[in-house]
């Protein structure tokens, strides 16, 4: 669908910032095994087993957050996605300003909101997404890579955020100044 196609797109905008651990050394041969084992396998069922052994097993591990982006990405292709939801909420307790995982779950949350009309659920996306407009660049984040992550993203946070205010507040003109906004990103 084109807003799964959407999710991907402004996915791939997202990941490079997430290579920052690749330098990353797992000095436990154990736990670097088993970091082997689980993201080297092909099944993404199995794929997505051996990644949440290893977060359970492992939850101190320095690769736990990149373990934790590649289930995202896992469940994605799964099409799980209050699996999705779970890996990204999970992340972003490491990593609270996470663009990723808030796109992510703000993505999620929207569409149960416009879906299920609960007043929660749009809550919920609504804060994600104002979260998502309140992330400051991270310093290790090129000006050039912020602002096609914002440019991927913001557009989303701020109809989110419109969606919300108008299903579950009936605030017609916060939804319309968010729609506005959205509309002039683009």
């Amino acid at each position: 669908s084109l807003t799964a196609l959407a999710l991907m797109a402004a996915t791939l905008v997202l990941s490079p910032a997430l290579h920052a651990q690749d330098s990353v050394t797992i000095k436990d041969p154990a736990e670097f095994n088993a970091y082997q084992m689980a993201t080297q396998q092909t099944d993404p069922h199995q794929k997505a087993a051996a990644l949440e052994s290893f977060v359970t097993t492992y939850p101190q591990s320095v690769v736990k957050d990149a373990v934790l982006n590649m289930l995202i990405d896992t469940y994605q292709g799964l099409g799980e996605q209050d699996k999705v939801l779970s890996a990204a909420s999970r992340l972003m307790q490491d990593e609270p300003n996470n663009m990723k995982a808030i796109f992510i779950s703000t993505f999620i949350k929207k569409n149960q909101c416009e879906k299920t009309q609960d007043a929660q659920a749009c809550d919920d996306a609504s804060a994600l997404a104002q979260k998502g407009l309140a992330v400051q660049k991270p310093a290790d984040v090129t000006d050039d890579a912020w602002k096609q992550q914002t440019a991927a993203t913001y557009p989303m946070f701020n109809g989110t955020v419109g969606i919300a205010a108008e299903i579950s507040k009936k605030d017609y003109k916060t939804a319309i100044e968010e729609f506005r906004k959205e509309l002039m990103l683009y």
